[in-house]
Formats: C-alpha cells, sequence, structure tokens
C-alpha cells in the first residue's frame, strides 16, 4: 500500500470529509498534499503533521507497521491556554521542569484550601472582626504566640463575618468562652 493510500484510507476511517479538510487540519496547501498522495514519495517534511491530523503515525504512513495506531499520540482535548502551559513546560530541563511542576501543586494545594465562593467583607467589618480577635488575645504573650492564636481564630472568624455587619461580625457568649478556654491553655504552655 502506498502513502497516498494509506493516508486516504486513513482520512475516510477518521471522517474527514475530504483532501481539502486534511490539508487544513494539517496546516499545509491543499496541492501539497494532492501530490503526496498521487505520487509515491517515500518521504516529506509534511508527514509528521499529516500523521498527527490522522492520528497515527509516520511510521504507518511509510508502511513500516500495519497498525495505524500502534505507538500513535492519544489525543488529548487540552484548552489554548493549558497548551500554552504545556509548550512552556516542554522548553524546559527536566531538572528544571521538576522544580516548576513541584511550585504548580503547591499553588494548586493552597488554593483547594481556600474556598471558590468565599468574598472577603468590607474594610470596616474586617477591622470590627480583628478587634474582636485582638481582644481574646493576651498582650502579654510573645509575638509569636500573639501570631498562633490570631492564625487559630482567624479561619474561624472570618466565615462568620462573610456577609455580615460589623456589629453582627462577633461570637456569641458560648463560643467566647471557649476561645477563652483555648487562650488560657496557650498562655501556659
Amino acid at each position: 500500500m502506498t502513502i497516498g493510500e494509506r493516508i486516504e484510507e486513513r482520512r475516510k476511517a477518521l471522517g474527514i470529509p475530504s483532501q481539502s479538510a486534511l490539508a487544513k487540519i494539517a496546516n499545509m496547501r491543499q496541492s501539497t498534499l494532492n501530490g503526496l498522495i498521487r505520487k509515491p514519495y517515500r518521504w516529506s517534511p509534511y508527514l509528521p503533521a499529516i500523521a498527527k491530523a490522522l492520528k497515527t503515525t509516520v511510521e504507518y504512513l511509510v508502511g513500516e507497521t500495519e497498525d495505524p495506531e500502534a505507538n500513535a499520540p492519544l489525543e488529548v482535548d487540552v484548552p489554548p491556554q493549558d497548551r500554552e502551559i504545556i509548550d512552556l513546560l516542554s522548553s524546559f530541563k527536566n531538572t528544571e521542569r521538576a522544580v516548576l511542576v513541584d511550585m504548580m501543586r503547591g499553588f494548586s494545594e493552597r488554593r483547594s484550601r481556600i474556598p471558590a465562593s468565599i468574598t472577603l467583607p468590607d474594610q470596616l467589618t474586617l477591622t470590627a472582626m480583628f478587634r474582636g480577635i485582638l481582644d481574646h488575645v493576651d498582650s502579654s504573650l510573645s509575638k509569636d504566640e500573639q501570631a498562633e492564636l490570631l492564625a487559630e481564630y482567624l479561619p474561624i472568624a472570618l466565615p462568620a463575618t462573610v456577609g455580615a455587619r460589623p456589629d453582627l461580625a462577633y461570637r456569641t457568649p458560648e463560643e467566647d468562652q471557649d476561645t477563652a478556654s483555648r487562650h488560657a491553655a496557650v498562655s501556659t504552655r
């Protein structure tokens, strides 16, 4: 079977309606594709693009294998913005790529811990929330201990203030008692 016969057979099997449509997919002129199909060339610089468009390999097109799907690249539907990231990653050395992938994983993990629907309250509400948190932090504690308490209270207080008015941003007396108990435990460390 010639290259042209294999191209035509594969084009029809994939339901590509014409040589012109295949040429467009392979990003080449139809007359160039037609010449390759009609003449028994063994090699053309367009074969990799044609093979990709036909979801096969150059080896199949030139007759080195009879299975059009053997070693063919997997079809993956990648949006253009993701394709750009993939292309950029492939331009780096393996060691650099590993570092970039680790960084992307870190960003992804941090982002996944933040609820997508959260919108920060306005400045007045945040001020009231921080004032309420600071009222529960003993100023005689070291800066590190104060920071640890702020970090502990913020995830509790922030969701309670989203969409709330500043005068409603404070905790209930029961919650305040629970916070005071935890504060006492930290200050005795």
